[in-house]
Order: structure tokens, then C-alpha cells, then sequence
């Protein structure tokens, strides 16, 4: 009796995680919301750093 009472609380326990980690209702912003558009810019910005630091000499060869 008290190993079956054990095992239904420990699985009570273990199910009530999973209904707590799945809340909708959180505030926190994604950070993944708009990875395109951060990875487009991001790209860019090294792109643009690649072009400034060019070696003229390299370009003629």
C-alpha cells in the first residue's frame, strides 16, 4: 500500500511539471521573433566591414 501511494504521488509530482512549463500566457518577447531579419542585417554589417577594410592591391592582381 505504501509503495503504490508513493509511486502516485511521484507521478502526480512528475505531471505537474508538465503542466507548468506550458504557459502561453508569458510577457517574455521571443528571441527568435525575427531572425531573419537580424541574420539579413547582421550579413550585411560584416559585408560592409569586409568593403571597408579592402586592400586596393589585392583587386589588381
Amino acid at each position: 500500500m505504501n509503495k503504490n501511494l508513493f509511486w502516485l504521488i511521484a507521478l502526480l509530482f512528475t505531471l505537474s511539471f508538465g503542466f507548468m512549463s506550458c504557459a502561453e500566457d508569458t510577457t517574455v518577447e521571443d528571441p527568435y521573433a525575427n531572425w531573419e531579419d537580424r541574420n539579413v542585417r547582421y550579413l550585411d554589417s560584416i559585408a560592409d566591414v569586409a568593403r571597408a577594410n579592402e586592400i586596393p592591391e589585392l583587386n589588381e592582381v
